[in-house]
């Protein structure tokens, strides 16, 4: 399980030929990563949050595909007024994607 930085995962979403990480895109969703990059094989769970212009801050879980460059949501767009919970959903992710690949 490769553990690597929020760099070296926005680089390589970039060389993949992917923007989820662009400065724009960031600045458009008024975008946040949080600090706690969860691990998994080939990749890391995370929390993103986002400020919709006269909204609360809402927060998504995405996995990021270290192979691929790809991010997913692991949970529905911005599913979480609370950073609290959207973390304890990534770290029941993380448990999960972590059984799924011991077993492949």
């Amino acid at each position: 399980m490769a553990v690597f930085t929020k760099t070296e995962m926005y680089k390589i979403n970039k060389e993949n030929g992917y923007h989820d990480f662009d400065i724009q895109t960031r600045r458009w969703f008024n975008a946040r990563i949080g600090d706690t990059l969860l691990p998994v094989p080939f990749g890391a769970v995370y929390v993103e949050s986002t400020k919709r212009e006269g909204a609360d801050r809402r927060y998504t879980v995405r996995y990021f595909n270290e192979r691929t460059g790809e991010v997913e949501h692991l949970s529905e767009f911005e599913q979480y007024a609370s950073k609290s919970g959207a973390r304890h959903f990534a770290r029941k992710e993380q448990s999960r994607i972590r059984e799924e690949q011991k077993d492949a």
